[in-house]
């Protein structure tokens, strides 16, 4: 316990009472800043940074992969195999697994499957219907 009462007393008077302010503002701009970097950045920036994952096919050689794009990509865009610039958003069916150009219409079907499906919105795949 003696160690322990030194050290409160060092603490409590003199230059240990200085040092004590000095390490408490210090953390506490510390916490600020932190606080302050955690609310300015938005999520939405880190997702347009990242972009997005999604299908691509081209429709001159047929190759499909899963790319990650930026969210503005515009398409049809370069083929990543041939260099034809044909390559558009594509869906991967999820009764078959065939990977299709998706076509621009709000309710579209798997050529192999016939499974059908209906877009979220412009542009984007939907869940087949029962």
């Amino acid at each position: 316990m003696g160690a322990i009462s030194g050290m409160r007393e060092c603490m409590n008077e003199g230059t240990g009472k200085w040092v004590s302010i000095i390490v408490a503002v210090g953390l506490i701009a510390v916490a600020g800043f932190g606080i302050y970097r955690y609310a300015t950045h938005s999520e939405a920036e880190s997702v347009i940074a990242e972009g997005h994952k999604m299908w691509i096919v081209c429709e001159a050689c047929g190759h499909s992969e899963r790319a990650r794009l930026p969210l503005d990509q515009q398409f049809p865009m370069d083929c990543p195999k041939c260099g034809e610039p044909k390559a558009v958003g594509g869906q991967k069916c999820v009764r078959c697994e065939e990977v299709f150009a998706r076509p621009p219409a709000s309710v579209y079907q798997c050529p192999k499957c016939k499974a059908e499906y209906r877009a979220f919105r412009s542009g984007a795949g939907g869940d087949p219907e029962p």
